[in-house]
Formats: structure tokens, C-alpha cells, sequence
């Protein structure tokens, strides 16, 4: 068993405590498996997960840090190494971030009979005014898709369980769009579903989605591929905290996307996991609206709606 704690240094360092058992319940302490180098890998290491991914030995953990402005940011990073149990030590590479999205921490794994490794995280953050709290609404928070972990190419890739495709009532599907101006599909709106999405980016290395959106609303998803950068712009996403959160992609000449909505959050996987984007949004329940916006010509290989058991996206 590992433990997230710090050290009594001032300032602290991040590091993981190692336990062992034979029954689960009378464990003894084995020592420190692994600690953070200065406080730039964190101060604090928090909710540690030992998993092995496809054969690897991975370490995922939530470090506390400070961002450039010395506030407290909150992620999800992951590493890979060896455990040596007879001494109890974890020797290991660099980090890697697993989610690039606002709201994403302290996720849990687990093992699938079949082997899977498999990942459900707390989609929020701390230190944030969180909505459904602050309005009364009796609770707060919630859990991401489950996600299935792979390695691809020396790195973790994150994809949503292929369980989730039972919930999947009826299909709304497009394929070889060539889209030239901002336009909102027959049948692709709402608060709830999923999204899949094929561009081509050869021919549409510029353009924005805009999500949940209505006159005074938005959530838009943005690429330009000349940088690379995929962002997520929630500053018009109704209540709650605004930001751009982003990534920059492997050069590809399609960019695929499976997007899930949810009435208070968005969770965006990009090239069959290689880059993940989880955020919460609050807009209003009457924005509902989907539309494509081109910079030139958007053209859309292929694009599919699933709705889901919740009623959720206008698909019929």
C-alpha cells in the first residue's frame, strides 16, 4: 500500500510512504518508496496510486504546488519505474500529466478481471467556489467517465471504458462535411451525451465548436494546427470559475475527437487518448445549442452523436 505525505522540511517535499500485509489488515511500515526532488514536483504529494499498465509499474499521484503566480495548482501526474519490494524503494522517470483539463484530481485505479487498468477521478478541483455548493443545491462535485489506461509510444493514453457504448440509445451521423460558415447541425444539440468527431486538418487547420451555447453562452473547443494547441475557452461557460485550458498535440493530419457532456461538465479525448481535457461548466439549462465554426472550411470526415440513457443529446 502507498501513502501520499510530505516531508517537515521547510519548504516540504512530496513523497510516498510504503506499507505492506499479508492479511489487509496489520501493516507494517517498509519506508519512503519515492520523494519529490525540489518543489517544483510538489510539496505535497496527495491520493498515490500504484498500478501496473500494461506491464509497466506506474506511480499516479495528485502533487500540490504553486502555479507562476505562487497559487496553489492542483494536477494529476503519472510516472514510470520499478519497485524494488525488498527494500521498498520506487525508482522511476520524469512526470507526465494525465489530464490537461481545469477540474481533474485524485483519481483512483483499479484492475479489471480482464487485466484492464482502469481510472475514475474526481472531475473538480480545491480552492475554487464550487457551484452546486454555494447555490444550496444540497451536494458538490462528481466523477469522471471511467477511463481505460494504455501505453502508446513510451505514454499513457486515457480512453473512455468501451462499457460506456451500451448506454448509447440512438445515433445521429454525418460523414464528408464541408462546412463554410457557422453551422448548427439537424439533431446535434442539448445538455447530455456524446460527441465523435473526425477533421481534417489538412483542410481545416483553424476552427472552434462551441458548446452549450446560446446568446450569451458558450464553451468553445479551438485547434489551429500550425501551433498544435487544442484549448478548451470556458470564460462564457455561465457560472463558476472561467480559464483556457489546453494542450499541444503530436502533428497529425486528422484530429479526432469524443467529447462527452454532462449538465455541469466536458470532458474532451483527443486522438484516441493521447490528450485528455476535463472541465466543469455551469451555463444556463436553456443553452443547449452545438455549432461548427470554420476559419476558411471546415470539413468533417465524420461526425457521430450517440445519445444517451439520460434522455441527453438531441439525436433522433
Amino acid at each position: 500500500m502507498v501513502v501520499g505525505t510530505k516531508t517537515t522540511d521547510n519548504p516540504s517535499l512530496g513523497e510516498i510512504m510504503f506499507f505492506e500485509s499479508n492479511d489487509l489488515e496489520n501493516w507494517n511500515y517498509r519506508g519512503i518508496s519515492a520523494k519529490s526532488k525540489s518543489v517544483d514536483e510538489g510539496f505535497m504529494w496527495e491520493c498515490p496510486n500504484f498500478a501496473e499498465v500494461d506491464g509497466k509499474e506506474v506511480l499516479i499521484l495528485s502533487p500540490m504546488l504553486h502555479d507562476e503566480d505562487g497559487k496553489e495548482a492542483h494536477k494529476v501526474v503519472y510516472t514510470v519505474g520499478k519497485m524494488d519490494y525488498s527494500a521498498g524503494k520506487y525508482s522511476h522517470g520524469d512526470f507526465d500529466l494525465l489530464d490537461y483539463g481545469f477540474d481533474f484530481y485524485a483519481p483512483q485505479v483499479m484492475q479489471a478481471p480482464d487485466g484492464r487498468c482502469l481510472m475514475i477521478g474526481w472531475l473538480d478541483t480545491w480552492d475554487i467556489d464550487i457551484v452546486e455548493k454555494t447555490s444550496g443545491d444540497g451536494w458538490a462535485c462528481m466523477m469522471t467517465v471511467p477511463r481505460e489506461l494504455h501505453f502508446k509510444d513510451g505514454k499513457i493514453i486515457s480512453t473512455p471504458v468501451k462499457e460506456l457504448e451500451k448506454l448509447r440509445k440512438s445515433e445521429k451521423s454525418y460523414s464528408n462535411l464541408n462546412l463554410t460558415r457557422q453551422t448548427q447541425l439537424d439533431g446535434v444539440s442539448g445538455a447530455v451525451g456524446e460527441m465523435v468527431l473526425n477533421v481534417d486538418t489538412k483542410v481545416s487547420p483553424k476552427f472552434q465548436i462551441k458548446l452549450r451555447c446560446s446568446a450569451t453562452e458558450e464553451t468553445v473547443l479551438a485547434y489551429n494546427n500550425a501551433t498544435g494547441i487544442f484549448s478548451v475557452n470556458r470564460d462564457k461557460s455561465g457560472q463558476g470559475a472561467g480559464g483556457v485550458s489546453q494542450v499541444k498535440l503530436s502533428p497529425s493530419d486528422n484530429l479526432k475527437m469524443q467529447i462527452f457532456l454532462d449538465k455541469s461538465s466536458v470532458e474532451v479525448f483527443l486522438n484516441d487518448g493521447e490528450a485528455v481535457l476535463s472541465n466543469r461548466i455551469y451555463p444556463l439549462e436553456s443553452s443547449a445549442g452545438i455549432a461548427f465554426i470554420p476559419e476558411g472550411v471546415l470539413t468533417l470526415i465524420s461526425k457521430k452523436s450517440p445519445s444517451s440513457t439520460s434522455g441527453g443529446m438531441n439525436c433522433a
